[in-house]
């Protein structure tokens, strides 16, 4: 009906702001219409407070991970070992 509607709106500015309209409470509708959905659904499970975190859950984008490819847990905690060695023999020379 909307697109029916944005057709006809064209080129016709009095069609357009009634366009408009239809689609800011069409748009209205449905969101009313999930949050509803979203607590019926949570008033009728057994566990509301799963049924909660699966919905939010379900709403996430999925991760995928954290990617330390770039070193392992040794060879990172080696660099920064070997990073303040580095800088106390620096540190040592430079005082001597």
């Amino acid at each position: 009906m909307l697109l029916l509607i944005n057709d006809l709106a064209e080129g016709r500015p009095h069609l357009l702001e009634l366009a408009t309209r239809l689609r800011k409470e069409y748009r209205f509708r449905l969101r009313r219409a999930k949050k509803n959905a979203n607590a019926r659904f949570i008033a009728e499970a057994q566990n509301s407070c799963k049924a909660a975190w699966n919905l939010i859950n379900s709403h996430k984008p999925k991760s995928k991970g954290v990617d330390l490819g770039f070193a392992t847990a040794d060879e990172f905690n080696q660099f920064y070992v070997t990073s303040v060695e580095s800088i106390v023999m620096v540190s040592l020379t430079w005082f001597k």
